[in-house]
């Protein structure tokens, strides 16, 4: 009797292990237009998929600093309505785990008048997250600035 017992639960597991595997190779196969662009842990996130998550306008909490992204990979920042920094952002992330954060690259990070972008975070979040961007100005003193997604 116990000798059957360890054959049927053997048995169980291996179905268990072939199914777990069946299943995780059918989410795998997804069609990409079902594939939602932070999907998990594991995922992939090319420039195209996170791109129409991010792009649009970003305002600054203290409404002073807007950021343009748009085009693909066009980031344009924008203070009291001038034009500070225009330049292209690339950005491409395999996480292990959930996504927190992704960090953006700027080709071109100097500012207009002196100082340059240091980074630019896109942290994930309900509505678009937030984007967290820092600066180095010209007298070496940072400044963190974090943008929401404009309605």
């Amino acid at each position: 009797m116990k000798r059957r017992t360890v054959w049927i639960l053997l048995a169980g597991v291996v179905v268990g292990v072939m199914l777990s595997g069946f299943l995780h190779r059918r989410a795998a196969e997804r069609e990409p237009e079902n594939v939602q662009p932070l999907d998990g842990a594991g995922t992939y996130v090319d420039n195209d998929a996170l791109w129409s998550r991010i792009s649009g306008d970003w305002i600054s909490s203290d409404g002073h600093w807007t950021l343009k992204l748009e085009g693909g990979d066009s980031m344009t920042l924008l203070l009291d309505g001038e034009t500070v920094a225009e330049t292209s952002l690339s950005f491409t992330y395999l996480c292990p785990e959930p996504p927190q954060e992704t960090e953006l690259s700027a080709e071109t990070p100097q500012l207009c008048g002196g100082g340059e972008i240091v980074s630019l975070t896109h942290e994930a979040g309900e509505r678009g997250g937030a984007l967290a961007l820092e600066l180095l100005h010209t007298d070496h003193k940072t400044e963190t600035v974090t943008f929401q997604k404009a309605e």
